[in-house]
């Protein structure tokens, strides 16, 4: 810890700064941290004062009361700040690293994409999928996801009672956890479908949460995903069939 204290050499006073480096009850020990004034004398670079001396001070009295301090060796007194240099901070910079983005609930902004090239499975209709908007977000994640199901409600086929029990069993789930009630209506003007739909509380957990979706959907994992795909899924789902189901890829 540093201090400035006031001490007194061949009748002239001097206001020092030293160091803090042990404290006994009410006695403290400093060091001074510029001894060239004391011509080599061992025993004056020590002090030993009292916890309410008057002669030590905390870091910045001498400046604000106008005394001179002698600051430690090879103390830096020009520093350059933003404003001196800020024309000068960023002239050789060439490259901005991309800083990731945390994961802080609904600060974190979640895209997410409908790759209709991948294998949509019994339950969804294909034409339906085409016409729904191929991105949602970026934005909130919470908000992000209830839009996605909101139009992904209306392109269920016919049997789509049979796919949201489906659904409606992902509470029980090992693989899911921490989740959230909302109940989310399809984007038909003569629908009346409203569902309760499981949301996952933590951002870090939606990519999990998509492909245990798609997977219960029987579809391919990467239907309703993060990440944009073209024409090549990872999980070459161009050669599953109707029987997806049975595979349990997830």
């Amino acid at each position: 810890m540093k201090m400035e204290m006031i001490y007194t050499l061949n009748n002239k006073d001097y206001v020092f700064s030293v160091t803090l480096i042990h404290i006994a009850d009410h006695l403290m020990w400093l060091r001074v941290d510029d001894t060239s004034l004391f011509n080599n004398n061992e025993k004056l670079y020590y002090h030993v004062l009292p916890i309410n001396s008057l002669n030590v001070f905390p870091i910045g009295w001498a400046k604000f009361n106008g005394f001179d301090l002698i600051t430690p060796i090879q103390y830096e007194t020009n520093i350059n700040t933003y404003e001196q240099n800020r024309y000068d901070l960023f002239s050789s910079v060439t490259h901005y690293p991309k800083i990731p983005r945390v994961y802080l609930n609904e600060v974190y902004l979640l895209t997410i994409y409908v790759n209709i090239e991948c294998f949509c499975g019994p339950h969804f209709c294909s034409s339906r999928l085409a016409r729904i908007p191929s991105k949602f977000g970026p934005g909130p994640y919470r908000h992000v996801i209830i839009d996605m199901f909101h139009y992904l409600l209306s392109t269920l086929s016919t049997n789509a009672h049979r796919a949201l029990r489906r659904l409606d069993h992902q509470i029980n789930s090992e693989i899911i956890s921490n989740l959230k009630t909302e109940y989310i209506k399809a984007a038909k003007r003569s629908s009346k479908l409203i569902r309760p739909i499981s949301i996952p509380n933590e951002p870090r957990s939606v990519y999990h949460y998509l492909r245990y979706i798609c997977t219960q959907l029987e579809a391919c994992p990467n239907l309703i995903s993060m990440i944009h795909i073209d024409n090549h899924c990872p999980d070459k789902c161009h050669i599953l069939s109707n029987t997806f189901g049975m595979l349990k890829v997830i």
